[in-house]
């Protein structure tokens, strides 16, 4: 019989879930303004946390365009003169148009990097000055001193890599080809 006491007795009694609650929601109500601040201050720092990072995607995003658009320039101009000097070697050889060549081998001039390129590098140089507080700039400067570097501006492509502003962390992996890049200028 003590058996059906002790269930009866159990059942009378609220389950663990019910009095955990219940002691929850007394604390509650006797703070509840402490509970407000600190409801509205995760709520506000959150926000902030949102907001600051809405903020640098957009700025990021407005370098990447506005540098784009001057690396594509570069790229076109690039493009440009080596197809130039493709169709040139190819009429030397004899293997664009049925016949003698048309252009002798005195007219290949080779690339000129101050008559071909310097505009367009100072222009995307200026650009990087203007957005050098971003992650885009630090990857412009990486391409641009790449291409620096295939035209043997060593000390221009140094200077671009030191017009960056924007840090990256130890972990961060453009940190490391930075690093790399530099060393190698």
């Amino acid at each position: 019989m003590s058996k059906k006491s002790d269930f009866k007795d159990s059942i009378k009694q609220p389950d663990a879930f019910i009095s955990t609650s219940n002691r929850a929601l007394q604390f509650v109500e006797q703070h509840s303004k402490t509970v407000f601040v600190v409801v509205l201050a995760g709520s506000l720092v959150g926000l902030t946390y949102t907001g600051y990072n809405y903020w640098n995607s957009r700025n990021e995003a407005s370098a990447a365009e506005s540098l784009y658009k001057v690396e594509v320039q570069l790229k076109k101009a690039e493009a440009q003169i080596r197809d130039e000097r493709a169709k040139k070697m190819q009429e030397l050889a004899g293997l664009a148009g049925k016949g003698k060549p048309t252009i002798k081998s005195d007219d290949m001039r080779p690339v000129d990097f101050t008559k071909d390129f310097a505009s367009i590098v100072n222009s995307l140089k200026a650009e990087l000055k203007s957005q050098s507080g971003t992650r885009a700039a630090m990857v412009s400067a990486l391409n641009l001193s790449y291409f620096l570097v295939h035209q043997k501006q060593f000390q221009e492509a140094l200077e671009v890599l030191k017009t960056p502003s924007f840090t990256p962390g130890a972990g961060d992996l453009m940190g490391g080809f930075w690093r790399m890049h530099y060393g190698l200028v």
